[in-house]
């Protein structure tokens, strides 16, 4: 999802899919559960590993105790953080509209009046590109400034990756010269001034090692290059200058490797090529965002003459997500970039009458069980506390209408309160372009606050919805066989209510055991190490993982890296884990000659393993008999909606299929797996935890 230029424009193109065509696919959609199950709110070390840990009742067993076939009862994923000081933060379900909040905004129409009871946080839409997080085309950006102005400096042209010791992985970028704690501006500076200068901005925005251009300023002796500095990130912090006009542009390869010596070019009316790339190796899916002054261009997308042409697609967008072309290798478009004079702005939430599942599976274009569905965004032109943008989408009738509010009728009937995270309407009326209809929004709304205390290590609430696979439901099934050999698989069982049929799949792994460890190896070589106990029958297994103890030098550095769930809102962090627990019951004795029927008579998307994962995900999915030759597409999406990268695109036999997704170029989230093959499709949400 790109961020356009107003905030009526980002509303219109994300949900431009979600109320276009005739609406008339089947209802599939199932609406998500609106009871969490109850947790601890405040959990101490000791509490949480008595859940589990029970060292009398673990002392004397072998592996002899955990072979046989066991059913699982349930699975869970909790994050625990410990902060130094008493915070509180909103509820992270229900600024993600997986939960309701408080309170209510009460819409009234002509057609309906309604409650609206779900809050959706704009922060989960910006761009990750806008963010600027360490990517390969900042550094382009580093190098081709060094290319074109370094000699103009008085200063000789050097290869950026050679001098500062990164690693370039797919967009990726690693390494760097180091220093005892980058973060905090102990950075092993060049010695000559200028390529200091240029390192201040690789270190912050490409490989991010913190605030490395201020530190440049405060601690580097030699400034005669400050003014080297100040033009990178000026220019890529602020997506240009400030009269620069952005679009984008999406990169596609149906073979998933790459444009290899493929490449783009932007022309400006001089006949200057004024950007330039390709689509890294292996890649499906690209993107990036150009920023260019008004006037005319040329995009061109320059082939290799060979037959990999046919494998290369891509899509131009204007500055409002609209296509301005689309082609292949070979192909290119004239254009011209003018400027709008439109008010810039970005949305701070949306609220609405559906959960977040609801209105993604709408975004998808399914039929949804809201009726009258309705989203209200809000947000500042000016970035500020005062919401002069209010904007209105409702369905009547199938038919899409927007509503807005003028700047000062908004300003004045519409307040936020950023201690308790809440917004006021105060009978301010919308009205669609036509002037003839109306909206009244009145009302207060917001998340629960939650309290963390200093020192305890406290459970971040988070619905079982999220990362259930199953477990709950009465018609899905999975068992674990450990057999003697130290073999063992695990098989999903589910029956379909609509179609009649029993599905299953199965995975393979070798184990081990001590009296308190369980190993398990699976087919792609990860190895898991879990703690367990067994208590009358039922087997626990669990264990912690550390996602910020590698790979950084605070807890805030990993946060905002992982932009995982407005974790970066926390300060004063000591300690960050996450614990994924399973029970199962015992059933009986396994033998490793058991024979397991897998049923493929039908389409069919297994859930994803591992869930969450890092970095590599299992797909599995099937194929129906009689339904050959039919193009299957595998795409994955990020909350904002977009796509991220498209793991498939061919046309397959019938049967059963296994792809792996890397995800190790994406930052840690939860996305969202599509799979279409002829006129079936379905989505299945997965969470990259790094």
């Amino acid at each position: 999802m790109r961020k356009p230029t107003a905030i009526s424009l980002l509303v219109i193109v994300m949900l431009s899919a979600l109320f276009a065509g005739d609406l008339t696919v089947t209802q599939r959609l199932k609406k998500a559960a609106k009871q969490i199950k109850s947790k601890y709110p405040n959990i101490t070390q000791e509490s949480i590993e008595s859940q589990v840990m029970n060292p009398n009742q673990r002392s004397n067993r072998d592996m002899s105790d955990i072979v046989g076939e066991w059913l699982v009862e349930d699975e869970s994923q909790d994050m625990y953080i410990t902060v130094a000081t008493d915070q509180s933060h909103p509820n992270v379900s229900q600024m993600m509209a997986l939960e309701e909040g408080e309170g209510s905004i009460h819409v009234s129409t002509e057609f309906f009046e309604a409650d609206l009871t779900y809050f959706l946080d704009g922060y989960i839409f910006e761009d990750e590109a806008a963010r600027n997080n360490r990517n390969v085309y900042a550094l382009e950006y580093a190098q081709n400034y060094v290319n074109d102005n370094a000699e103009n400096q008085g200063q000789s042209i050097f290869d950026l990756t050679g001098e500062f010791n990164l690693t370039v992985d797919g967009e990726n970028v690693s390494g760097g010269l180091g220093g005892n704690n980058p973060d905090n501006c102990e950075i092993n500076w060049p010695t000559d001034p200028y390529k200091a200068a240029v390192y201040s901005f690789v270190s912050e925005y490409v490989i991010y090692e913190g605030g490395s251009v201020g530190c440049f300023f405060d601690y580097y002796s030699d400034q005669t290059y400050g003014f080297v500095a100040e033009e990178l990130e000026g220019d890529w912090a602020g997506g240009g200058n400030d009269d620069d006009i952005c679009f984008y542009l999406e990169m596609f390869d149906s073979e998933c490797d790459g444009w290899g010596d493929a490449y783009w070019t932007v022309v400006d009316g001089s006949g200057d090529i004024v950007e330039n790339g390709s689509l890294w190796d292996d890649a499906c899916f690209g993107d990036v965002d150009i920023c260019l002054e008004p006037g005319y261009y040329t995009f061109n997308c320059i082939g290799t003459g060979t037959d990999t042409d046919d494998e290369i697609s891509w899509t131009l967008y204007d500055s409002n997500y609209e296509t301005i072309a689309d082609g292949g290798a070979n192909d290119g478009i004239s254009f011209e970039l003018e400027d709008t004079g439109e008010e810039e702005g970005a949305p701070y939430g949306f609220i609405m009458n559906m959960n977040f599942m609801e209105f993604f599976m709408f975004l998808f274009g399914e039929e949804t069980l809201v009726e009258n569905p309705t989203i209200i965004a809000f947000g500042s032109s000016t970035d500020n506390e005062q919401i002069d943008m209010v904007e209105g989408i409702t369905l009547i009738d199938n038919e899409m209408i927007e509503f807005s509010a003028d700047t000062e009728t908004a300003l004045s009937l519409t307040s936020i309160d950023t201690t308790n995270h809440t917004i006021t309407f105060s009978d301010l009326v919308l009205v669609d372009e036509t002037d003839e209809l109306s909206m009244a929004l009145s009302g207060t709304f917001g998340p629960e606050m939650v309290e963390y205390l200093a020192g305890v290590e406290t459970l971040i609430e988070f619905p079982d919805e999220l990362f259930d696979e199953g477990t709950d439901d009465d018609n899905t099934d999975i068992y674990t066989y450990f057999y003697s050999d130290s073999t063992g698989m695990e098989l999903y069982v589910e029956f379909d209510e609509e179609s009649h049929e029993t599905w299953s799949d199965t995975s393979y792994f070798e184990w081990s055991a001590t009296p308190d460890t369980l190993y398990l190896m699976y087919e792609d070589e990860e190895e898991i190490e879990l703690e367990y106990a067994i208590i009358n029958d039922t087997l626990f297994a669990g264990g912690y993982f550390y996602p910020c103890e590698e790979d950084y030098n605070s807890y805030e550095e990993c946060f905002y890296d992982a932009d995982f769930m407005f974790l970066d809102n926390f300060t004063d962090v000591e300690g960050f884990r996450v614990y994924s627990e399973r029970s199962a019951s015992w059933v009986g004795t396994a033998s490793n000659n058991d024979n397991v029927n897998i049923i493929i008579n039908d389409y069919r998307l297994y859930p994803v393993y591992p869930n969450p994962f890092n970095p590599t995900a299992t797909v599995r999915f099937n194929i129906p008999t009689g339904k050959s030759n039919q193009n299957t597409s595998l795409q994955v999406f990020d909350l904002s909606g977009r796509m991220v990268e498209s793991i498939l695109n061919k046309k397959l036999e019938p049967g059963q299929h296994i792809i792996k997704w890397n995800g190790k170029h994406q930052p840690s989230g939860v996305y969202i797996l599509r799979i279409e093959s002829g006129s079936f499709s379905q989505t299945q949400k997965m969470i990259l935890l790094k």
